[in-house]
């Protein structure tokens, strides 16, 4: 139990470190299309350099959304788009206590293309305020995610050296109980063979 408890939290970190890639890459995806939106409301641009730097600001809405819906762990996805969220349930202890399980909750990953934090275009300037405003929330989102994921990886981390320890010693402590003392045994054979030897003589 000690043992398969630590595979366990191994295959949390796992997963933990999955999801937190993904989040990377979507963290830097929604930077360049903070840096496409800031540079497309400046007034040196024309209206058609607006429409090509809103061209590569829509590849990166499609594949944001794709990385959030595609996101697998052992063929779990790990993210909703919108306002949903995953939930999943670990066991880190080797008792059905409810203190060896804990939950571990992912946001959902805002989708770019409706809801509240829709974030339209970039091809025209009045709408270029509110596209940088939803991609500032969407990033407060993605780093409070990443900092929970790193805090859960963390914990996760200390309860595998806790286990480890844990289950170093219960097998010493077996190993005291039931393995044979090498010392006292060879002393007791010692003996046998002098007392054998003896009524041989």
């Amino acid at each position: 139990g000690l043992n398969q408890s630590i595979r366990n939290s191994n295959d949390a970190i796992s997963l933990t470190q999955t999801a937190e890639g993904a989040l990377v890459e979507i963290e830097n995806m929604l930077q360049r299309m903070r840096e496409l939106a800031v540079q497309a409301e400046t007034g040196t641009n024309t209206g058609d350099d607006r429409e090509y730097m809103d061209a590569e600001f829509e590849q990166l809405k499609t594949e944001i959304d794709r990385i959030a819906k595609s996101t697998q762990f052992n063929g779990q996805d790990l993210f909703t788009t919108g306002s949903g969220t995953t939930t999943f349930g670990l066991v880190i202890g080797y008792n059905s206590e409810t203190s060896d399980e804990f939950t571990m909750t992912l946001s959902g990953i805002s989708s770019f293309i409706g809801g509240a934090t829709e974030v339209t275009d970039i091809g025209a300037l009045a709408s270029v305020p509110a596209a940088i405003t939803a991609i500032d929330n969407e990033l407060d989102v993605i780093r409070a995610e990443r900092a929970d994921m790193g805090s859960v990886i963390n914990r996760l981390n200390y309860t595998i050296d806790n286990m480890s320890g844990i289950a170093v010693n219960t097998e010493a402590a077996r190993s005291r109980i039931v393995d044979a003392d090498f010392a006292s045994e060879s002393a007791a054979l010692s003996r046998a063979q002098i007392l054998q030897q003896a009524g041989t003589a």
